[in-house]
């Protein structure tokens, strides 16, 4: 979505925008999501949920950055959790830089678990993207 902004009353600017409850949704339930993960991996010492995780995040991420969050699955159900509530308009700016970092921070984790052995890197990243580096 997008709406104009004027500026001096002359010049007009599109700007994305975004449903901040929607956004908040989406954070709260990836929040959720990997909390458990790192539940399981610290208390149990299961590994397959955060491997299911990190692989899944860095698809969610990826496609919140490129296609927006509508097209993500987290943002659908976000979406469906706020149905009926009145939007609160924000640009989008802002929350697709803090995605970007999302999906860097996730490869960057996929890469110190595979390191560790706890996870191989195939199973968390697409073709390698998340290519660890050699321990020193």
């Amino acid at each position: 979505m997008s709406a104009g902004h004027s500026t001096a009353g002359t010049l007009s600017r599109r700007a994305p925008l975004l449903d901040e409850h929607e956004v908040r949704a989406a954070a709260g339930l990836t929040m959720a999501i990997g909390a458990v993960a790192f539940a399981y991996a610290y208390f149990d010492r299961r590994y397959g949920p955060l491997q299911a995780v990190t692989a899944f995040f860095c698809l969610e991420f990826l496609l919140r950055v490129t296609v927006g969050l509508r097209a993500s699955p987290v943002g659908v159900v976000a979406r469906a959790i706020t149905r009926g509530r009145p939007a609160a308009w924000v640009t989008a700016g802002p929350k697709r830089f803090a995605w970007g970092l999302g999906l860097c921070v996730g490869c960057k984790l996929a890469g110190a678990l595979a390191r560790r052995g706890r996870i191989r890197v195939d199973d968390a990243c697409a073709q390698g993207a998340c290519e660890p580096e050699a321990r020193r």
